[in-house]
Parts: structure tokens; C-alpha cells; sequence
């Protein structure tokens, strides 16, 4: 009888995955188009600025324009950067 359970549970959990991975697909998308740098470009700008392996990015909307905050660890020291969304200009650098 748990089998019965179990089983759309385990359905509601790839379903709700494969939602999760649209809707960031989608707003990696929209981002581009709104002249954006991609990801992929936004990864490259912050390993190139400090070396090491991005932990993590997130787009922020800004009055002043969009910015890329991103984590960066590099030999045992964390980095946050900020990184012009248009332009790829590195804003701030902080070692954490």
C-alpha cells in the first residue's frame, strides 16, 4: 500500500524539477535578450577577474541597470563580485 504513495510522490518531484529548470532557462533567456550578457559570459568575465570556480550568480534589477552578483572561491578565499549586466564591467570585488 506505501507503493501507492510513493509514486506520485516521486512524479510531483520531477515534474516540479523540470519546472524549476524551464523557468530559469526562461529568465537566463529573457536576460539576453534584454541585451544581457549571457551566463556563460558573465562566468567567464569573473573567473578571469579572480581565478578560482563561480559558486553562484544571481541577476539583480537595479534602478541604475541590471547586475550580475556573483561568488566566486578561489584557493580557500571567497569573492563577491559585481558585474555590469550589459557591459561586463566588474563593479566591486570583496574577498569574504
Amino acid at each position: 500500500m506505501k507503493k501507492w504513495f510513493v509514486i506520485p510522490a516521486l512524479a510531483g518531484v520531477v515534474v516540479l524539477g523540470g519546472v524549476a529548470l524551464g523557468v530559469n532557462a526562461e529568465k537566463s533567456e529573457a536576460s539576453t535578450q534584454k541585451g544581457n550578457l549571457s551566463i556563460e559570459e558573465v562566468k567567464t568575465i569573473a573567473v578571469e577577474a579572480v581565478g578560482g570556480k563561480v559558486t553562484e550568480i544571481e541577476l539583480d534589477r537595479e534602478k541604475s541597470g541590471d547586475i550580475y552578483e556573483v561568488e566566486v572561491q578561489s584557493e580557500g578565499i571567497e569573492y563577491d563580485l559585481d558585474i555590469d549586466a550589459q557591459t561586463g564591467k566588474v563593479l566591486r570585488t570583496e574577498k569574504e
